[in-house]
């Protein structure tokens, strides 16, 4: 089992901030971090916030997985496990 070769904190925080914003870019919303930050609405900015069916699965192929591999310097399958948290926690609602 290969293990996680971890970056900083605050570069791993930064590149996931970094990839939640390219994520809600690539379904078509303008936001930016800080508005996700200083969210008050009842819904979770999440689940308030969708994608269109197909669209998270190309946006984890094309961006996710070869920024977070070269972040990281992992192999697809690690960065597979990253992308389960990553989904869980910040994944938009598919419509």
């Amino acid at each position: 089992m290969q293990k996680l070769k971890t970056p900083p904190k605050d570069a791993k925080n930064q590149l996931f901030e970094d990839l939640i914003v390219e994520m809600l870019a690539y379904a078509g919303h303008k936001v930016n971090f800080k508005s996700i930050q200083d969210w008050k609405k009842e819904t979770p900015w999440y689940q308030y916030y969708t994608i269109k069916k197909g669209r998270m699965e190309k946006f984890k192929e094309e961006i996710f997985l070869p920024r977070v591999q070269k972040a990281f310097k992992i192999n697809k399958d690690s960065a597979e496990k990253e992308w389960g948290w990553f989904n869980l926690m910040y994944g938009l609602k598919e419509i």
